[in-house]
């Protein structure tokens, strides 16, 4: 896992197989941590339904996911959900605020908080997951970590979201070993 504490501009190109080691030399899986504005480019943009669609925002947190070792396209979006799922847990505890989920979006008041996608990438999986820092820039209804009151370095927020991803992927690999075959 890394934190990247410079801004980064966050366009679709990331999610790739390799981005991690060929930015920070994670060799592997990783869980990369960054914030910056979002612009996802056609080109780049995985879900055919968002394609064509803006997927925007000025001040995001991103969360990126490499799994080279999940080739399953229903694990990779099994981890994607898994993410999401921790990501509203973390920021439920941190806030003391309740949030909705449908499918791979977490809601405040109806209004989206996230954006997320996964894709199978050769032998391995990828996900990403934007949570809006602000609703600047977002073309939809949106709510922010801002407006559900969240003053902290959002950069920590997601370290926090990572760390707990990690254990929840590293409790169900040592159940594995426990299992009678």
């Amino acid at each position: 896992m890394i934190v990247d504490r410079e801004e980064l501009e966050y366009d679709g190109s990331q999610l790739r197989r390799a981005f991690a080691h060929e930015r920070y030399g994670i060799k592997g899986r990783a869980v990369v941590v960054f914030r910056g504005p979002m612009d996802v480019r056609t080109e780049y943009t995985a879900d055919a339904e968002d394609v064509g669609s803006p997927i925007r925002g000025n001040d995001v947190l991103h969360l990126l996911v490499d799994d080279p070792t999940r080739a399953d396209p229903l694990v990779a979006g099994l981890l994607q959900r898994l993410l999401v799922v921790v990501t509203k847990e973390v920021i439920e505890k941190e806030l003391s605020t309740d949030l909705d989920r449908d499918g791979d979006d977490l809601l405040h008041d109806g209004r989206k908080l996230t954006v997320s996608v996964f894709k199978p990438a050769g032998p391995g999986s990828l996900a990403h997951l934007g949570i809006n820092v602000t609703t600047e820039g977002v073309p939809v209804p949106a709510s922010s970590l801002r407006d559900l009151g969240y003053r902290g370095d959002p950069l920590d927020l997601g370290r926090r979201v990572a760390v707990e991803f990690v254990r929840e992927i590293t409790d169900v690999e040592l159940d594995l070993t426990k299992i009678r075959w």
